[in-house]
């Protein structure tokens, strides 16, 4: 990954991480080098049931992970149909619900951290902040970490209310809140958190 992510840095070829494809809206549709993680990132790193979570690679199919976590008795909350093919990095990308979504929450709501690489070539790990005190001590530390960070602080700040305002009901809002889905609690997200599988109602 590193050295593909070096080689177009170097000939200015944009990237496109794909998951399995599934999405409908065309997110893996790109003149770009496409990156499919399903082949050699795909694997299980570590399942902590006493944790509540998961660690993944991208590529994991998503029935992959939850049938494992089925051993302990968990599983991961979101599951679109797609779930016997879909991937973990590709639902990440997609923020992916389902139907017991509305019981486990979205994608957004389920994954604690993520190790990233950028363009640029920096590695780093992003997560949710504790208050805008943990927030206002990332962007103090500076480097591309506290510039990415405030930047969605200045996103956050500048638009969080006006779309509140604008955008009062669910229906509405949706696609405005999708492009800053992350603001409001400075959420990012691949320590995946873990539910126990609930009975039907």
């Amino acid at each position: 990954m590193i050295a593909t992510a070096a080689a177009c840095r170097k000939y200015g070829a944009p990237v496109l991480p794909r998951g399995a494809g599934t999405s409908l809206a065309g997110q893996c549709c790109n003149v770009a080098v496409v990156l499919d993680f399903t082949k050699y990132m795909n694997k299980i790193l570590e399942i902590n049931p006493d944790g509540g979570f998961a660690r993944v690679q991208p590529g994991v199919v998503l029935d992959t992970l939850r049938n494992k976590a089925e051993e302990h008795h968990l599983t991961f909350g979101p599951d679109p149909s797609t779930h016997s093919r879909c991937t973990l990095g590709g639902m990440i990308g997609n923020n992916s619900c389902g139907t017991h979504s509305l019981l486990a929450g979205k994608t957004v709501d389920n994954v604690e951290e993520l190790r990233i690489l950028l363009y640029d070539g920096t590695q780093m790990t992003v997560g949710a902040t504790d208050g805008d005190a943990d927030l206002g001590s990332i962007i103090a530390q500076g480097g591309r970490r506290g510039a990415i960070y405030a930047k969605l602080r200045s996103l956050r700040d500048q638009y969080a209310g006006l779309i509140r305002t604008r955008y009062p009901k669910i229906p509405g809002a949706f696609p405005a809140i999708t492009s800053i889905n992350c603001c409001p609690r400075m959420d990012f997200m691949s320590r995946s958190r873990w539910s126990v599988p609930k009975a039907p109602v």
